[in-house]
């Protein structure tokens, strides 16, 4: 991968940290832009003209690493984002990851697992990038798969990471039922955290949001979720 032109921004209150991450990063030809509190990782990511991926640590002094990834989310949909910690808890991965984080690494790590974790995210970046631009609608329901983004009507509305994909799945299978299992197999996979009631709860957020196509999505008692489209 050609690392040349790509620019990574580096968010960690700790000077030895972010000293680490940019010579590691520095060696194997990236841009690096750091930053050591939130109020100068947000200015730095609006006056940047291109940051190819963010690397965030969650516990900041002045704001949590999780609300300067709401904040890029809401701005972009598609930058890679790896945040880091030293809290070795399920918790803040599975919230980081519902918030559009793309993978999370724990403190202290191995200089090549995170180049490992940066390569794959920047793979993936790169193919999307190449995708053909595809969009599905449903009546003035748009799910652009490209950009990520779901409009109703004019009106862009904000899901986060799990909510956009079972909202993409509802649209594949619309009219069909699909069962509980095949939901959380298909959206958490292996995911640690899943419990009983997340995926209820992820319905219950999804439609909300969705206004008058969430009374489209059906529950099957007993067995799982319908989408009725037009």
């Amino acid at each position: 991968m050609d690392t040349k032109n790509k620019t990574v921004l580096v968010i960690d209150d700790e000077p030895g940290i972010v000293t680490l991450i940019e010579r590691i990063l520095k060696t194997r030809g990236f841009n690096v832009i750091s930053a050591y509190n939130a109020d100068d990782a947000i200015n730095k990511y609006k006056q940047t003209k291109q940051v190819d991926l963010a690397i965030i640590d969650i516990l900041l002094t002045d704001l949590s690493g999780i609300e300067i990834l709401r904040h890029i989310r809401e701005r972009d949909k598609d930058i890679p984002i790896i945040m880091i910690s030293a809290l070795n808890k399920a918790g803040p991965a599975v919230t980081s990851m519902q918030l559009g984080a793309c993978d999370y690494i724990t403190k202290p790590f191995n200089p090549e697992e995170l180049i490992d974790k940066i390569n794959k995210v920047l793979f993936k970046a790169d193919v999307k990038k190449t995708q053909k631009h595809e969009v599905i609608r449903n009546d003035d329901l748009v799910i652009d798969l490209t950009q990520r983004v779901v409009r109703i009507a004019d009106e862009q509305i904000s899901l986060t990471n799990k909510e956009y994909h079972l909202l993409h799945l509802f649209l594949r299978f619309t009219g069909r039922l699909i069962t509980r299992d095949y939901i959380v197999d298909e959206i958490w996979g292996n995911e640690f955290a899943y419990g009983s009631r997340t995926l209820d709860a992820h319905i219950c957020s999804l439609r909300k949001k969705l206004k008058k196509h969430g009374e489209r999505i059906i529950t099957v008692s007993g067995e799982g979720y319908k989408y009725n489209g037009q």
